[in-house]
């Protein structure tokens, strides 16, 4: 088959969380199988800055309303697949990845640039999975617009963060997309009084997954998805839960060259290296008796970081080191501040992400925490 991922991020090139992981990971197991696989997403700053090898392949004009913008299309080959990276230097040539006032208009730009890409490329794909809130809209764009190059495509929706619904304002489907107001009125598209990419998705996809069976049977219910529940069950029987795995390529401890390698045989001094990498990473004593936690995670309410504040407490008083990588929420990451500042030589954090500093966390705690709401 040949399959096209579109999302907002993508490792090996850019991730700011399991997103880009699980677009990047699938990918490659799709490729093992056989299938062809393209992988579309942006052309941020910060893959520029790693100069990869890039080929120039198309350029053509996109229509936002009275706008007109300019797609360039580069593509590179990663692992048997194809990224196709979608530039503008208005859109993408900025220091974050996320956290815009228009980011619904960028990621507007990004959505219907792709509408037309995969005719510029001659790609014609049997599947388009699509991921999250940014690119929520490319099955009602084709939908809706019935060309026939897509007349045999299929779509898959991926729900990795219901609480980023991609809520906006009514006027902005037809500023955004030229997409007609009957589509607000008939409620395909509406949602809590505004237009919602994420509910826009799940309405026009094909199949619609989310991250494990539990999270899928929690989105079905009114306390578990803040609203989504009553759309999800309409579309009950197209919606799977499939659990994320690891990769086991990216994190195999005998090859991972941002940790102290070691093997089922060498595996205690291994870890007690690593431990000892970790604690100096976080500039904490290298307290080889006592027992590391680690945590690597958006600081959001949703993470149920509640739960973690009063387990690092406890912990710290019992001597036990604790290690946190992530950003979110200003108030959360002052809560950890001001924890660090009351422990500190037991309490280390990273505010920020950082793919190295993630692997030393998996690599070198004791024990992981992963907490959700």
């Amino acid at each position: 088959m040949k399959i096209a991922m579109v999302a907002s991020e993508a490792n090996p090139l850019i991730k700011t969380g399991g997103l880009g992981d699980v677009v990047y990971s699938l990918g490659k197991e799709l490729v093992k199988l056989g299938d062809e696989v393209v992988i579309v997403m942006p052309y941020y700053r910060q893959i520029k800055a790693k100069n990869i090898e890039t080929e120039l392949v198309s350029s053509f004009f996109t229509h936002l309303s009275w706008r007109t913008q300019e797609v360039l299309v580069y593509k590179t080959k990663i692992e048997g697949m194809t990224y196709y990276l979608v530039d503008n230097n208005q859109y993408f040539n900025r220091d974050k990845v996320y956290g815009y006032f228009d980011d619904g208009e960028r990621f507007a730009f990004f959505t219907t640039a792709c509408e037309t890409l995969f005719l510029q490329i001659n790609f014609k794909p049997d599947v388009i999975h699509v991921h999250d809130w940014q690119v929520g809209m490319l099955p009602c764009l084709v939908k809706e617009n019935g060309n026939p190059f897509y007349k045999n495509t299929y779509f898959v929706y991926t729900i990795h963060n219901y609480a980023f619904q991609g809520l906006l304002p009514q006027i902005c489907l037809n500023d955004f997309y030229a997409l007609p107001e009957y589509l607000f009125e008939s409620g395909k598209v509406r949602f809590k009084d505004q237009f919602s990419t994420l509910k826009t998705g799940i309405v026009y996809a094909d199949k619609i997954t989310t991250v494990s069976p539990n999270h899928r049977n929690e989105l079905l219910t009114p306390e578990g998805s803040m609203g989504l529940d009553g759309v999800l069950r309409l579309r009950e029987w197209d919606f799977s839960g499939i659990v994320n795995g690891i990769d086991i390529d990216e994190f195999d401890p005998q090859k991972d060259q941002k940790i102290f390698n070691y093997n089922i045989k060498s595996f205690k001094k291994g870890k007690e290296e690593n431990k000892r990498i970790l604690l100096e990473t976080f500039h904490l004593p290298n307290d080889t008796e006592a027992p590391v936690y680690g945590l690597v995670s958006r600081l959001t309410w949703q993470k149920g970081m509640d739960l973690v504040f009063a387990a690092i407490d406890a912990l710290a008083r019992r001597g036990a080191k604790i290690c946190i990588l992530g950003s979110g929420e200003y108030e959360l990451e002052q809560r950890l501040e001001y924890i660090r500042s009351q422990y500190p030589n037991n309490v280390g954090i990273y505010i920020g992400y950082s793919d190295e500093i993630a692997h030393k966390v998996y690599a070198g705690s004791d024990f992981f925490m992963m907490p959700s709401l």
